[in-house]
């Protein structure tokens, strides 16, 4: 499904310019930890909730943490490094200075090259998720700030194209899911405006049926549906517009009709991946006590009609 996106300029004088980051995604796990602090130290700092740590250590581990948050090895990238940050972050540990710069090094990861394990970017994007929460919560950015962090969402879940979720071994990568809870913490922002939610909500549109035919297993269809719910709680869109943009999931193309979708494995993964969504999206908001997001399940059902 294509859908034009809305342009969103991109200024790239304010959060990026003054970032100078080298992201180690390979090599031995741990070399990209900070030297001041082993491996086992930082999880036991972790685990002790960083207490009896001064302000300013806690906020260097955080700037720290940034070389790693590409790095192979899930319990360093996800374990320590996301986990860490999520709960600093939460729990106001750091300062607007630290999440800014943060910021500036998570915007740098999405808007660069793709790193040969493609865990860089998904994590950028979970990372930036819960900065971009505390910005929501105590607003630290200006609106030039997040709109470069807006415009560089859009791109990264337009242009996503490594649809591997988690591996045994290997641990989540999850780009679209990922995305999709950064999307959302945008959509929960008062101080996102129409044009950047009309823009977000064609990227989780981009990528309800992704190209190559692939099939979600790993719970995407449902991260990609609550944006688009909180998004209808907020009111912007009127009925009429939440039902054409619906109704463009019952378009078979590329096929010529719903029919020739049993003859392909790409035609199967589109059915699937669009019910999944239709679905994900009717079964909530047909839960919901909210009005707003309640419409939606007379705009989903509508295009599952159309469906085999």
């Amino acid at each position: 499904m294509n859908f034009k996106l809305p342009v969103i300029a991109v200024c790239l004088t304010g959060l990026v310019a003054c970032s100078n980051v080298t992201f180690h995604t390979g090599g031995a796990a741990s070399s990209c930890l900070s030297g001041e602090y082993t491996h086992q130290e930082l999880q036991d700092f972790k685990q002790s909730k960083f207490a009896g740590l001064t302000g300013e250590e806690v906020n260097n581990i955080a700037l720290s943490f940034t070389d790693c948050i590409g790095n192979p090895d899930p319990e360093i990238r996800d374990g320590l490094v996301f986990e860490s940050l999520s709960h600093l972050i939460r729990e106001n540990k750091l300062t607007s200075e630290t999440m800014k710069r943060l910021n500036t090094v998570m915007l740098e990861a999405l808007n660069g090259p793709e790193d040969p394990g493609g865990y860089l970017k998904p994590f950028a994007a979970l990372d930036l998720s819960e900065l971009v929460r505390a910005d929501r919560i105590d607003p630290y950015l200006t609106d030039l700030q997040r709109a470069e962090l807006v415009s560089a969402t859009v791109a990264y879940m337009t242009g996503i194209s490594d649809y591997r979720g988690y591996d045994d071994e290997e641990g989540w990568r999850h780009g679209v899911a990922h995305t999709s809870d950064l999307v959302l913490q945008f959509v929960l922002n008062d101080q996102i405006i129409e044009p950047q939610l009309r823009a977000l909500r064609e990227a989780i549109a981009e990528q309800v049926v992704p190209e190559g035919g692939h099939t979600y297993i790993h719970g995407e269809s449902e991260r990609l549906a609550r944006p688009i719910l909180y998004m209808a709680r907020r009111g912007t869109f009127k009925q009429d517009e939440w039902n054409t943009w619906f109704a463009n999931f019952a378009d078979p193309a590329p096929f010529a009709e719903w029919g020739e979708i049993y003859k392909s494995e790409k035609g199967l993964a589109k059915l699937h991946n669009t019910k999944a969504f239709l679905n994900a999206v009717y079964i909530n908001a047909s839960l919901s006590q909210n009005e707003n997001i309640n419409r939606l399940a007379t705009s989903s059902l509508e295009a599952l009609k159309k469906l085999p």
